[in-house]
């Protein structure tokens, strides 16, 4: 092959490499969740008000959990809360949905007294899916480890709250 040619296609394989990586940069960008529209407001149909303050809202949202358009669509809107990392973006997540009181009735397994299983809960789905939408490397496990020290320290935040202390 001529020097000229073999360059020449070197040149267009560069060309065509950046090319694809500006494509797969792109996808990455785009939705992952599926064909819904990327709508980022929050859902006028979830029939809650947040924070969640009781059991009766957590059962509510439950029920409009338990269809994957309305996971996708909140799971959506929590996406755009951001944060300085992927903890920070999870912490801000979890004061959004819940109150401390209402947190105190959860641990992460559900095993240690007459606590229930966050573990079982659809929106702690939601909230994987919104925090990896922003960081696609986090595991699911780090995020549940985020969401099992945010529960843990719930109890103790609410008292600094009722205390006067933010």
């Amino acid at each position: 092959m001529p020097a000229n040619t073999q360059d020449d296609v070197i040149t267009l394989l560069k060309t065509i490499r950046e090319q694809n990586n500006q494509i797969l940069q792109w996808i990455r960008k785009q939705d992952r969740s599926g064909n819904h529209a990327s709508n980022t407001d929050l859902p006028d149909d979830i029939g809650v008000q947040f924070p969640l303050n009781s059991q009766e809202d957590i059962t509510k949202l439950e029920t409009y959990l338990s269809e994957k358009n309305n996971c996708l669509a909140l799971s959506a809107y929590l996406s755009t809360f951001g944060g300085r990392d992927f903890t920070g973006h999870t912490n801000r997540i979890l004061n959004f949905l819940f109150t401390y009181s209402l947190a105190t009735n959860w641990n992460f397994g559900g095993k240690r007294g007459e606590k229930t299983a966050f573990k079982n809960l659809n929106v702690k789905d939601v909230i994987i899916g919104a925090v990896r939408k922003s960081s696609p490397l986090v595991s699911q496990k780090e995020i549940e480890d985020t969401i099992k020290m945010w529960l843990k320290h719930a109890p103790e935040k609410l008292k600094k709250q009722q205390h006067g202390n933010p």
